[in-house]
């Protein structure tokens, strides 16, 4: 019987060793926290949606509405996404998507990727990328427009969401 209790007791702290030790190795170190103002209310997703408006309305020759967001899909892969809408068929519309992972106090690009299409008013991209838990990331997208005689740019950034 006292073999019996040891033993239970000595599961139990060793299973309360690990459980310390794995709590420990997912902390996230506080170097790798952006400021609260960069922190999505969500945990799970973050998106933002930019209508491009000035005091007389809108103000921009093409691209009327740019919008980028980011979602947790599971502890090692987020989705990112992008998307721009013009006020006419153009001859380009498109984006270049950044994931960004905030560590040491900076926003770092760790992966990219691109979409054109031509003679469109609107375009879209949803992206998958794997990612390290432990870190704040976000999506930084830079929207393109372009007529025969101009183009219009804009750029979007989501809030951060932790992965873990």
């Amino acid at each position: 019987m006292k073999k019996t209790v040891f033993r239970l007791f000595s599961l139990l702290c060793v299973s309360i060793f690990m459980l310390t030790l794995t709590s420990a190795a997912l902390a996230v170190d506080p170097a790798n926290i952006p400021p609260a103002d960069e922190i999505s209310d969500n945990p799970n997703e973050s998106f933002v949606d930019i209508q491009i408006y000035g005091p007389q309305g809108i103000t921009s020759i093409t691209l009327i509405n740019t919008t980028c967001g980011i979602s947790k899909l599971s502890s090692s892969s987020v989705s990112c996404t992008a998307s721009e809408l013009a006020n006419q068929v153009v001859l380009s519309i498109g984006s270049t998507l950044r994931l960004q992972k905030y560590e040491s106090g900076q926003w770092h690009n760790v992966n990219s990727a691109s979409k054109t299409v031509g003679n469109s008013a609107s375009c879209s991209q949803v992206r998958t990328f794997s990612v390290l838990p432990g870190y704040y990331y976000r999506t930084y997208a830079f929207h393109i427009a372009e007529t025969l005689s101009d183009s219009d740019s804009a750029y979007t950034i989501s809030k951060a969401i932790l992965v873990e």
